[in-house]
């Protein structure tokens, strides 16, 4: 539908990729004859190109950082929206803790009960609606999670649709985020303010915001 009203499949989202890019691993949806002509103009990124593209999406994301309220249990809705944001882009960068951090902003800080949350199951057959213990993240897809017990499944040989069964997944909202005091990210004791903080300086990121001309989506 959308290709029939001009939408250019070649367009480069905020992780440097292309819906050609994401649509390999999931050949289905590669191989539909509305995307062969633009098959012949498809050139992803190098890998250089592309972290370099990611670097500068990270750059502008730090450079509009909402204010964090560090004392509340779970975000408002803006700032788990930023959160996600920044924590796709790390995940692409292979900065994995950086990543994790920001995905575990978007739960309720609950452990043993039931948590509202950002993030739900992509698995279509999940019929968990608690999301009880931990959320697993593919480290390879742009944003794709599971429950626990859909990952465990998984884990015994399990499909996961849109998935490849090669990619690797990492552990969010485990038993070492349960322990972590209130308003308080990682083991050095940060809050989100002085995590984001440190980010724009290593990035070289101020509050005015950098690089405005890259595209949110």
């Amino acid at each position: 539908m959308l290709l029939k009203y001009g939408a250019n499949p070649l367009t480069l989202d905020k992780c440097g990729l292309s819906c050609l890019d994401i649509l390999q691993n999931w050949p289905p949806m590669f191989d539909l004859a509305s995307l062969e002509e633009h098959k012949g103009k498809y050139k992803p990124l190098s890998a250089e190109s592309r972290e370099t593209y990611i670097q500068e999406s990270i750059k502008y994301w730090l450079g509009i950082a909402p204010q964090f309220t560090t004392t509340v249990l779970y975000l408002p809705p803006d700032q788990r929206e930023w959160m996600l944001h920044l924590g796709k882009l790390f995940l692409q960068l292979r900065r994995e803790a950086d990543a994790k951090l920001c995905f575990e902003q978007l739960f309720e800080r609950r452990f043993n009960a039931p948590s509202r949350r950002m993030l739900t199951c992509d698995e279509e057959s999940c019929t968990d609606k608690t999301l009880i213990g931990p959320f697993w993240m593919c480290a390879n897809c742009i944003i794709r999670g599971v429950c626990n017990s859909c990952y465990q499944e998984r884990e015994g040989g399990a499909i996961i649709k849109g998935c490849s069964s090669t990619h690797r997944y990492m552990e969010v909202r485990d038993g070492h985020w349960k322990n972590l005091k209130p308003g308080i990210v990682n083991d050095e004791g940060w809050t989100i303010t002085r995590w984001v903080e440190e980010r724009q300086k290593e990035f070289g990121v101020n509050n005015s915001g950098l690089n405005t001309a890259i595209l949110k989506g």
